[in-house]
């Protein structure tokens, strides 16, 4: 299989769980793709944040690799990947043999970790966005010490897509949470309205960041898209819900029950804006 017809692939997988607005696991089923056409032996979406002391695997494939979840924490001294992107805010992909050599990598709690539980012996990470001080990030772990050559020049492409899908699953649970924490049954059908007035699940998190007053450009670096693409959005917004500018366009969604009453950060924080400094879709 080619590197275009592996894009081509993952990017049909992406655009159908952007389209739908109750993705069931979506991660799970990037994983296991992404796995497939990098020769993996397993993948996961982990997030480290030791300011906090916090480490958290979001999505892992195979099962067995779950083993490593409740050991995160230990391997963060001494993996030399992950301390490469919490000591130097690195959001290049890199394999683990391209920052340590091979008897440092193989003296790590890491690398037994990924070679008992899965016959690893390299790691490739592909950093998504997260606060200054902290890593989130898909890794795969490899079989060999590095990427299938024809792979070399996929990663970038790779990782604006992993990006755009992440930032949006994120904005999207923000949204649906909103609903959840209201105990009134009038919230019950936000999701029935969206399918009626025919809005798409990225129109939605537009409308969630209108409410927060964000322009089109910080709306961009949230979502991992560009400007332009907002504004096309914004188009599509105001035409389905009959309106004309933004402030008419947070009411109108309020009274639609698209908005909770009191605000969409009112009692859980949307995820942070921050710079994208890889190019956007």
């Amino acid at each position: 299989m080619n590197r275009a017809r592996d894009y081509e692939r993952l990017l049909e997988l992406v655009v159908g769980i952007l389209q739908d607005l109750e993705p069931a696991r979506p991660w799970p089923a990037v994983l296991v793709t992404l796995n497939e056409q990098l020769n993996g032996t397993g993948a996961l979406v982990s997030e480290i944040a030791p300011t906090t002391g916090t480490s958290v695997v979001h999505a892992v494939v195979p099962q067995r690799l779950g083993q490593l979840a409740p050991m995160l924490d230990t391997c963060v001294p001494d993996d030399p990947l992950i301390q490469h992107y919490l000591t130097t805010g690195d959001l290049v992909p890199h394999t683990t043999d391209e920052i340590a050599d091979l008897p440092t990598w193989q003296r790590t709690v890491s690398y037994a970790l990924v070679r008992d539980t899965v016959g690893a012996q390299s790691c490739v990470s592909i950093p998504l966005m997260a606060p200054a001080g902290s890593h989130r990030g898909v890794t795969v772990t490899l079989s060999e010490r590095s990427l299938p050559e024809r792979h070399c020049g996929y990663m970038g492409g790779l990782q604006r897509l992993l990006i755009a899908l992440d930032r949006h699953l994120q904005h999207l649970e923000h949204w649906h949470k909103q609903f959840l924490t209201e105990a009134s049954d009038e919230d019950a059908g936000h999701v029935d309205t969206v399918v009626q007035l025919g809005l798409t699940p990225r129109e939605v998190t537009i409308i969630a960041l209108l409410a927060d007053s964000l322009t089109a450009a910080a709306m961009a670096r949230r979502l991992g898209i560009s400007p332009r693409t907002v504004h096309k959005h914004l188009q599509h917004v105001y035409r389905k819900l009959g309106t004309t500018d933004r402030l008419e366009t947070v009411l109108r969604a309020r009274a639609l029950g698209l908005l909770s009453p009191r605000g969409t950060d009112a009692t859980r924080p949307a995820p942070p804006l921050l710079d994208l400094r890889t190019p956007p879709l």
